[in-house]
């Protein structure tokens, strides 16, 4: 009689929570969220991704700025950061120089007087 008591409790508990399971998984969030940053009318992407059906990585405009400040620049400014090279504004020395980052390597590509 015991048995059969704990038995049905145990077939009744696992109904309910089986229910609840189930229940639980048909309750998802349907929501898309699209944060896009910089002027209206240009697109802007920073990160790696697809571009255009090919997987591209490129640096974004700050890792180049930290480039070019941990190269012995200081007062990094970034003057342009279109792809290929990012051009930035740096003192060196007590003299000015624009400097030009490839977007893809991280390489330093151009160090011209200001």
């Amino acid at each position: 009689m015991m048995f059969k008591r704990l038995l049905s409790r145990a077939a009744l508990a696992a109904v309910v929570v089986g229910a609840l399971a189930m229940g639980a998984s048909t309750a998802q969030a349907k929501t898309n969220i699209h944060i896009w940053i910089g002027i209206p009318g240009f697109t802007y992407w920073d990160g790696p991704g697809y571009y255009g059906g090919v997987y591209r990585h490129r640096l974004t405009c700050g890792e180049g700025r930290w480039i070019v400040d941990h190269r012995r620049f200081n007062l990094v400014r970034a003057i342009d950061c279109w792809p290929r090279t990012y051009h930035y504004r740096a003192l060196r020395y007590g003299q000015w120089y624009i400097v030009g980052v490839d977007s893809w390597t991280g390489r330093i590509v151009s160090v011209e007087p200001y």
